[in-house]
């Protein structure tokens, strides 16, 4: 997407549920953003405002969110949401010039079987929080295969808590 407008009602989804997605532009608002569900999926974003309740990759394969220089996303919660029983994950690639602006980043299995991860890779971008409480979440539901884990890449990241208190439940 390079320009244009998507609004979405109360329980929309904007999904890329296989392959990839590029936005560099335009106004995106909608209720999730799927990051694939049980398919290896990666979105890019470049640019234009992105507004989310949540974002979320579900079940199997792997999805990868990069937000480039100029990528913005707003969204209330980002986590791996799985119920399947095999691999799944998702990636967050926070680069530099990028920022998002979340309440909370987490992991969230209902299945006890299979590896279920989040990982948010912090090479430069900026977090924003939009509420309070635990920004890097702890690793919740029935899993125990799953992890979430923190990485601070050369670029490291600014957290800007926003006046909020905030929690990192996740070292880092």
């Amino acid at each position: 997407m390079t320009g244009g407008t998507i609004t979405g009602a109360s329980g929309s989804f904007f999904a890329v549920s296989s392959g990839s997605a590029t936005i560099s532009g335009g106004t995106i608002t909608a209720y999730y953003l799927v990051v694939g569900w049980n398919h290896d999926v990666t979105v890019t974003i470049s640019g234009g405002t992105n507004t989310f309740t949540e974002i979320r990759h579900y079940d199997g394969g792997t999805g990868t969110l990069t937000l480039n220089s100029g990528g913005t996303v707003t969204a209330t919660v980002i986590r791996n949401n799985s119920g399947g029983s095999g691999t799944d994950g998702l990636i967050v690639n926070l680069n530099s010039g990028s920022t998002i602006t979340t309440g909370s980043f987490g992991m969230n299995s209902t299945i006890a079987s299979g590896t279920h991860t989040t990982t948010l890779n912090l090479n430069g971008g900026t977090i924003i929080a939009n509420a309070g409480g635990n920004l890097f979440d702890a690793v919740s539901g029935g899993g125990t295969g799953q992890s979430f884990t923190v990485v601070a890449k050369a670029g490291g990241a600014t957290i800007n808590t926003n006046g909020y208190d905030c929690y990192l439940l996740q070292s880092i």
